[in-house]
């Protein structure tokens, strides 16, 4: 049993690890003026190439912006306006308008590819690519038009969706509490893996008395699905302990990560696991192994792609090389 004294200690030596790497970086600037004089921006997602981000305030329509990583800093590129979700993919973003899903990029203008009303929405990394989308219970996806549903049971709406090759996983708000679901893209058939509160006992020393549980879709691909758990004490509004759950595409679950704290952002690529707490950015490798601590961060991560991590700061969008972290 691990106690929280030993994690302190733990995440102490790391400090003392983290502190041996090379020397810091300065911060590169991306964009300059990210507001596009709509407000704060919040970043999506990058690729190789481009970096996307929203811009909106309260709960009107938001923005959807683009910008290239050819020469920077980078003038920023509206994409289009988002009356609900907008989702970055790959090299691209996708967004609701109205009843209509469009797709854009930095390179290829705005194209509308479904006439559906949509709350969530996300699509394969394809050369032809299966567009996904929500609403309410339903799942649905297509090239534009849906080859295949599945009305999932004791869900109110789907928060998060990932497609795979043979899967699409929901990361959805149920009846009672958070569930994590897997629709076999052949058959439409749904397989229920999780529920949240089905994890209390996995975190280190079991439960905590009276504490509730939420769970959350953070990736997913031909190995298996990421589902971050995180422990809210009784009486408080933000998590104190979080694991990460990984469900393989053959075989049992299993604690990947144990000993996260309060998680302001979580990434999973091909290789690693990367999040944050606090100003600390830490990683661990994917296949097992210990944590370690990558360096600080001066706000909170928004994207980690091709060795860089991307933040907003007073408006700009900036990154830093991973390996240059102090």
């Amino acid at each position: 049993m691990t106690t929280s004294s030993s994690r302190a200690w733990t995440l102490g030596a790391l400090t003392l690890l983290g502190a041996c790497g090379t020397d810091p970086a300065a911060p590169e600037l991306v964009i300059r003026d990210a507001t596009m004089g709509m407000g704060s921006p919040v970043v999506l997602g990058a690729s190789a190439d481009s970096v996307y981000w929203s811009v909106g305030s309260g709960n009107g329509p938001r923005l959807a912006a683009g910008g290239s990583l050819a020469s920077l800093p980078a003038a920023g590129q509206p994409l289009g306006m988002a009356s609900g979700s907008i989702a970055q993919v790959a090299d691209h973003v996708l967004l609701v308008n109205d009843s209509s899903i469009v797709r854009a990029s930095v390179a290829v203008p705005a194209t509308k590819v479904a006439n559906v009303p949509a709350e969530s929405l996300t699509e394969s990394d394809e050369a032809a690519p299966i567009l996904v989308w929500s609403e309410g219970a339903k799942v649905s996806w297509g090239d534009g038009e849906a080859l295949g549903t599945a009305t999932l049971t004791k869900i109110l709406h789907c928060d998060q969706l990932v497609i795979t090759g043979s899967s699409i996983f929901v990361g959805a708000t149920g009846t009672s509490e958070d569930r994590l679901l897997r629709i076999d893209r052949a058959t439409s058939t749904v397989f229920p893996l999780s529920a949240s509160s089905t994890h209390a006992m996995s975190f280190p020393g079991g439960g905590a008395t009276g504490a509730s549980y939420r769970g959350r879709l953070v990736g997913a691909d031909a190995v298996g699905a990421a589902w971050l758990v995180e422990e809210v004490p009784a009486g408080a509004t933000a998590a104190s302990r979080t694991i990460l759950v990984s469900y393989p595409a053959q075989g049992e679950p299993s604690v990947a990560l144990e000993h996260i704290g309060a998680s302001s952002a979580f990434f999973v690529d091909a290789d690693a696991f990367y999040w944050q707490e606090g100003e600390v950015l830490l990683t661990a490798p994917r296949a097992g192994g210990a944590a370690s601590i990558l360096g600080h961060l001066p706000a909170t991560a928004g994207a980690i792609e091709a060795g860089f991590v991307y933040y907003t700061k007073d408006g700009s969008i900036l990154r830093l090389p991973l390996d240059g972290l102090d």
